[in-house]
């Protein structure tokens, strides 16, 4: 059974309904069938007892020394079951699958979403699938150039070129070259964002350094720092969600125009280049302008793989076809987002070691 992730993400919160509406009246311990815990616990294991909450009757059963609420009847109206508890099931979002297993009639994700890898071949003349069944050409050889329309993936076996590509670490460039500004002389500066808002703990590590204060107001940013003594951004991100562990996440982009954070054009770019290493998979995120009301947060994304070989730099050219929504928030058309484009970023949920080379038009990084 696969259920939709909007579905689960609107299950009830029993957590915090214990708290809001039980946790006063079993504070003074309760005898269920005349037996009475003992010194220290809440209740005897596999006993049960009922509480009335106005007009909702809700039943109980002791487990792990903790009353567990099993099921609610309000004017004789059952509450309505999510689930059955133990059950297991799984989510399938794009090329990332994600486990779920039913706890008090909600359901609660396993660990981290595992995703498909597509295995980078010795030959030149080899295509494999991705999980979208979209095509995804892997080519062994940095001269291949990008078929317009195609996911592709190819090895540099070389020294990294990239000239043509709006950012481009080797040359020296600490911005993206986006050719949009909303008059703030802001654009295309790397930026990093994490998931504290939201309750989370994870981090970005920069072996670099976070920032240097030159004198005179002029600080560099890790990225800067990165690029002038690596050819690269280089860095690792920890994902910590604390309680949550499936809401963990990092980011690390660039606003398209500048700091206004305005809307632009950039479906003439037919896509993206990136020249990049990971020893785990990645996404590639567009955000729109007011993407609160626009998409809901819920932004097209494209996964970067993580190659066979990870030790390797690879070009991987993606379409705008490739970038697709997770299905919880407001589902927009692609080029919705893609004719006004704020900031574009790679997100990270899981642990990841990386190295960002370039960042281009789609085609423009071979």
């Amino acid at each position: 059974m696969l259920l939709s992730v909007a579905a689960m993400w609107g299950c009830t919160d029993y957590v915090s309904q214990w708290d809001d509406k039980y946790e006063a009246a079993f504070a003074g311990g309760i005898s269920v069938q005349e037996q009475l815990p003992a010194e220290g616990q809440v209740c005897v294991e596999g006993t049960t007892t009922s509480l009335a909450d106005g007009d909702c009757i809700t039943n109980f059963v002791c487990n792990n020394n903790a009353w567990v609420p099993q099921s609610s009847a309000c004017n004789n109206v059952q509450q309505q079951k999510i689930c059955d508890e133990g059950a297991t099931t799984s989510v399938v979002e794009g090329s990332c699958t994600s486990n779920f297993v039913c706890s008090n009639n909600a359901w609660v994700i396993i660990g981290q979403p595992v995703c498909t890898t597509p295995i980078v071949p010795s030959s030149s003349s080899k295509k494999v699938q991705s999980s979208s069944s979209k095509k995804v050409t892997t080519t062994s050889s940095a001269s291949k150039n990008a078929v317009l329309n195609e996911t592709t993936y190819t090895e540099v076996t070389g020294t990294v070129r990239c000239s043509k590509a709006m950012f481009c670490a080797a040359s020296g460039d600490n911005r993206v070259e986006t050719g949009k500004d909303d008059g703030s002389d802001t654009y295309g500066y790397w930026f990093a964002y994490d998931d504290a808002s939201n309750g989370g703990s994870s981090y970005f590590s920069w072996p670099y350094g976070d920032e240097e204060d030159l004198g005179y107001g002029y600080i560099m940013s890790f990225a800067q720092l990165s690029v002038m003594q690596a050819g690269e951004i280089v860095g690792s991100a920890t994902i910590d969600g604390n309680d949550e562990p499936s809401a963990g996440y990092l980011g690390l982009g660039f606003n398209v125009g500048g700091e206004k954070l305005r809307g632009y054009d950039i479906s003439s770019w037919n896509g993206l280049c990136i020249i990049y290493k990971a020893n785990a998979y990645m996404g590639l995120e567009i955000h729109p302008a007011n993407e609160a009301t626009v998409t809901k947060y819920d932004n097209p994304v494209a996964t970067l793989y993580k190659p066979t070989k990870t030790t390797s730099a690879y070009i991987v050219n993606i379409p705008w076809s490739e970038f697709e929504q997770g299905g919880w928030g407001k589902s927009v058309a692609i080029s919705t987002v893609t004719k006004s484009t704020a900031v574009i970023s790679f997100k990270f949920t899981n642990n990841t070691s990386f190295s960002i080379y370039a960042i281009g038009k789609y085609g423009t990084c071979n």
